[in-house]
């Protein structure tokens, strides 16, 4: 799969709506922090 666009999982809404633009191509990947 093409990725598109990578946000933090606090940013859901604003993945949903860049997967809804037109002419978007790729997967949206909503990435977790991860504690170290």
């Amino acid at each position: 799969p093409v990725i598109g666009k990578e946000f933090p999982l606090v940013e859901a809404a604003q993945a949903h709506g860049a997967v809804m633009e037109p002419g978007a191509l790729g997967k949206i990947i909503l990435v977790t922090e991860s504690k170290k």
